[in-house]
């Protein structure tokens, strides 16, 4: 895979999972399956947002190969599955945690992992060379 398709796929998923709300419903299951299961059984039953995973699997579900693959390493496949969202009211913290820390893990590192990989003097040198042959990258030029 190239280097600049990987650095996209990843942009594009960190955006999905950010922009989906997945994140802070996930902070919500947390929240809720600590409670005593008797005090909280209302909250228990209604923590999942199906409005979060209709977001999520309609961003997912456009993935080519790159996203599909920075998805599976990232081990968040069944993230747009019906089968996962469905079963999620029923998870223990465990459970939950699992998921969260992946996304956390994502969100948190694969920015700076990026810094990493990205070569400045790539980008750099397109510039130059397209001042060169007087073609504009940015505005006003």
């Amino acid at each position: 895979m190239r280097r600049e398709v990987l650095i996209n796929a990843v942009r594009r998923v960190l955006a999905d999972l950010e922009g989906s709300g997945v994140v802070p419903m996930l902070e919500a299951g947390m929240d809720v399956t600590r409670r005593p299961a008797e005090s909280t059984k209302e909250l228990r039953a209604g923590w999942v947002s199906f409005e979060v995973f209709q977001k999520y699997s309609l961003l997912s579900s456009t993935y080519g190969d790159a996203e599909r693959q920075v998805v599976r390493i990232l081990g968040l496949s069944e993230l747009s599955t019906a089968a996962l969202w469905s079963k999620m009211n029923d998870f223990s913290p465990p459970q939950i945690h699992k998921i969260r820390w992946s996304i956390i893990f994502a969100v948190e590192y694969l920015p700076k992992l990026l810094q990493l990989i990205e070569q400045d003097h790539v980008e750099a040198a397109r510039m130059n060379s397209a001042d060169q042959q007087g073609i504009c990258w940015e505005r006003p030029c």
